[in-house]
């Protein structure tokens, strides 16, 4: 097996604030992106793995369909997962970190 090292997720208060099953689902997406940069290095052993393997317009729209699955098999209203469906839109990975605060 190989080992890749620590993983670590930062769940701001957009997530702690919310309901269970939101917050479930918020851990979900944010382990999808977790799942795509372990499938990236495990394809390129020896190099450094690209940013947008993992995150930016691409990963975000495959992590939040996964978000917006966990939401369904949860059971929230169709109506709460549409408008989570809708924040692609928004770009929000492209806000610097330290300006985050969600």
């Amino acid at each position: 097996m190989l080992w890749l090292g620590p993983t670590f997720v930062i769940m701001g208060p957009s997530y702690s604030e919310g309901g269970t099953i939101e917050y479930a689902a918020g851990i979900a997406h944010e382990a999808y992106h977790c799942e795509l940069y372990t499938k990236a290095k495990k394809g390129n052993l020896g190099r450094r793995v690209q940013p947008d393997a993992y995150s930016g317009e691409q990963a975000e729209g495959l992590c939040l369909e996964y978000q917006c699955g966990v939401l369904r098999k949860l059971g929230l209203e169709e109506e709460v997962i549409k408008e989570y469906e809708s924040q692609l839109h928004s770009r929000w990975w492209e806000v610097p970190f330290e300006r985050q605060d969600w």
